[in-house]
């Protein structure tokens, strides 16, 4: 009697603990796990196998996984592939669905996450595979590296960054939704610069900042003496764009009779200018964006709701700050380095209760309010970091009104009242709110150099689980080396690039000494 087969999985990851972990796990779920060490084994395998789900790492020796991932996509289009990483951005991730992978994982990932998924990969292929027949290849496009980065790589960006590369190979129309702030033109930039589109125009509009009477010959153009000033002919943002990306910012200010001409041209595809009788015919990807609620718009009769489903094919919504603040430590680092390079400084850092504040602060006006205190800051630090003397007055205010009750005058933290030529302006005296937030919200929260080691304290943890877990019975392994090896050379490579090669303020900064120090960039290879 022959027994049921079970379902095929390729794993291929180049460190022996995660193999063995998915080892047990798969063989416990009723899977066949086909393991790889690295891109080229799990490449050869696969044309062996050929199995309907595969989980590859990215960084493999060899072979990389987003090129194993192209490589096993040409062998198999409808092939499964769940990326994974220990070190997820935007470009990994735009890319990895671009070349058709399933989904992003980063580490570490629990057990019961990834065995969902894995099912409904399965899922998915079964459908494909007893419903339609052998698809037709589809062109992937790989394009170029980006320009434009969007930074921050919590679960929340990682879904956008899903979607992004996903649509960029098309041509429908995107409807970008976010509060002021929160990068919904970068957004529109990356998906313009990952599209068949990337060589051709970006066009970008801010519909209300642009007068009714005015609107129309910015889109569509206009001719020579259509109207008082036209004294030159104008080419209107549509037909600058076709081909390329419009991008049209707050597109729902858009005035009613505006919204009519504009859902034409998206119709018909052609535009006449202002004051002309020409056709000319444009194909611009039409990207939208809004900060406000859009079916809130439709029910006050501010929107078309022809318009509204004509551009929101797709819907991205971007999340605010607050909802992401694991992602400002590394906002702050790439405004510093920004405004380093402008303004000529050398800043190295924020200080531990800056940083606090930034975490704890709810930023209304998200992540172009943060580049602006960051800039401020900045340009007023005259030492290498960054206090909270150096911080806009008025933010501070704004938080300390929001977060600590009012304290008697003459107290720790009270805020005082002076007049400058009539005005009253609030100021806070220096350090007062960190003492004071300190002493309310010392047992709610950890200061966020806290908070990251009791992460890294639980990723060791899981490490642990996971290993005793493949191991079964206890025996004599190269762990310790292991864990303490890759920490040692995530933590070297990371203070050497803040620190941009230099070698002296590198050992000074760990604290060894550059003998030392010199031995381990060579034992681990760092470059």
């Amino acid at each position: 009697m022959n027994s049921v087969q079970k379902p095929k999985i390729l794993v291929a990851d180049d460190e022996n603990t995660i193999r063995l972990a998915f080892e047990n796990l798969l063989t416990t779920n009723n899977y066949e796990p086909i393991l790889a060490r690295d891109g080229i084994e799990a490449l050869e395998l696969f044309k062996k196998h050929k199995p309907p789900v595969c989980v590859i790492d990215i960084k493999m020796p060899g072979m990389n996984g987003l090129e194993l991932l192209k490589e096993i996509k040409k062998v198999k289009e409808n092939a499964f592939v769940i990326v994974v990483t220990a070190f997820a951005d935007m470009e990994k991730t735009i890319e990895a669905m671009k070349f058709g992978a399933y989904d992003f994982l980063k580490k570490p990932f629990d057990n019961d996450n990834i065995l969902m998924l894995i099912k409904k990969a399965y899922s998915a292929y079964d459908l494909i595979t007893t419903n339609v027949p052998a698809a037709q290849s589809e062109s992937i496009f790989s394009g170029g590296a980006s320009e434009f980065r969007i930074i921050g790589n919590s679960p929340k960006m990682q879904e956008v960054y899903k979607l992004i590369g996903k649509i960029s190979d098309s041509h429908v129309a995107v409807m970008i939704t976010g509060e002021s702030g929160s990068g919904k033109e970068i957004i529109a930039r990356v998906i313009h610069a990952n599209s068949p589109r990337a060589q051709k125009s970006f066009i970008a509009i801010n519909c209300s900042a642009i007068p009714e009477t005015l609107i129309e010959s910015e889109l569509f153009g206009h001719e020579r003496g259509s109207f008082t000033g036209a004294i030159n002919k104008k080419v209107g943002k549509f037909e600058l764009a076709s081909g390329g990306t419009l991008f049209l910012d707050e597109v729902a200010e858009m005035g009613l009779e505006m919204q009519t001409k504009f859902l034409r041209v998206l119709q018909e595809k052609e535009i006449v200018r202002v004051g002309g009788n020409e056709v000319v015919k444009v194909d611009p990807r039409i990207i939208a964006a809004t900060n406000i609620d859009l079916e809130k718009a439709l029910s006050e009769g501010k929107l078309r709701e022809d318009l509204y489903h004509r551009l929101k094919v797709i819907s991205i919504h971007i999340p605010p700050l607050r909802e992401r603040r694991e992602d400002i430590k590394s906002l702050v680092d790439y405004f510093i380095d920004t405004y380093n390079k402008e303004l000529n400084k050398r800043i190295l850092s924020v200080s531990p209760e800056v940083m606090e504040f930034f975490f704890k602060y709810d930023w209304p006006g998200n992540i172009r309010e943060l580049k602006n205190v960051v800039e401020s800051a900045v340009a007023i630090c005259r030492d290498n970091t960054i206090l909270f003397e150096h911080l806009p007055a008025e933010i501070v205010a704004k938080f300390e009104g929001r977060r600590l009750a009012p304290a008697a005058a003459g107290e720790p933290g009270a805020v005082k009242t002076q007049s400058l030529e009539g005005a009253k302006t609030e100021i806070i005296e220096p350090g007062a709110h960190m003492q004071a937030a300190a002493e309310t919200e010392h047992a709610e929260k950890l200061t966020p150099e806290a908070d990251l080691l009791e992460k890294i304290d639980s990723l060791i943890s899981q490490l642990i689980t996971m290993k005793l877990s493949a191991m079964g019975n206890i025996e004599k392994t190269d762990f310790y080396d292991e864990v303490i090896d890759r920490i040692e050379t995530i933590l070297i490579s990371n203070v050497l690039k803040k620190f941009k090669g230099n070698q002296v303020k590198t050992s000074k900064f760990l604290g060894i000494n550059r003998n030392t120090l010199r031995a381990k960039i060579e034992k681990y290879s760092i470059n």
